[in-house]
């Protein structure tokens, strides 16, 4: 599912309190709406842990098979059924996730959707508006020209430090 698609159930599903949403995956390493509803208690979902080593079948012998013929990070998510990191990617999503719980900042103005989220989660991002008229202050150790998963990064920060407030 995209993340559109979870948008349009979780709204058709708000229509009437009989109406429920369930989600069934094995984890990767993607910081999806999978990802979020198993690890951001504010969403309201209750997670169900099922590993692979729950089925009364597993033993010494499965597990030596898949230990053999999956990666780590593929017996990771397969068979122990966590998240782990994303075993593609330029950056490492455990750090990325670490540093969302640092700090909520933006560069830009907010548009009107990540001004109602705002809002709405009573979170508010510091800004850092630099211009020619007002410089970034010098900094040795300023990073310039990171961009990743620009759509969903500030959702990410606003969900992450509300369920944590």
């Amino acid at each position: 599912m995209t993340e559109a698609d979870f948008d349009t159930v979780t709204t058709i599903a708000a229509e009437r309190p009989d109406i429920g949403i369930f989600m069934s995956s094995t984890p990767t390493g993607a910081r999806s709406k999978f990802y979020q509803a198993c690890t951001i208690p504010a969403m309201g979902y209750s997670e169900h842990y099922h590993p692979s080593t729950h089925n009364p079948a597993w033993g010494p012998a499965m597990e030596a098979e898949f230990r053999a013929q999956l990666s780590e990070q593929g017996y990771i998510h397969e068979i122990l059924a966590k998240f782990g990191t994303q075993d593609t990617g330029v950056f490492n999503k455990n750090k990325l996730d670490e540093s969302l719980r640092i700090e909520c900042y933006s560069y830009n103005p907010l548009d009107y959707y990540q001004e109602d989220r705002v809002t709405r989660n009573n979170v508010i991002p510091n800004m850092y508006l630099y211009s020619v008229e007002r410089p970034a202050p010098p900094n040795p150790f300023r990073t310039m020209g990171v961009d990743w998963d620009k759509l969903v990064y500030f959702s990410q920060c606003v969900d992450i430090i509300s369920s944590v407030a």
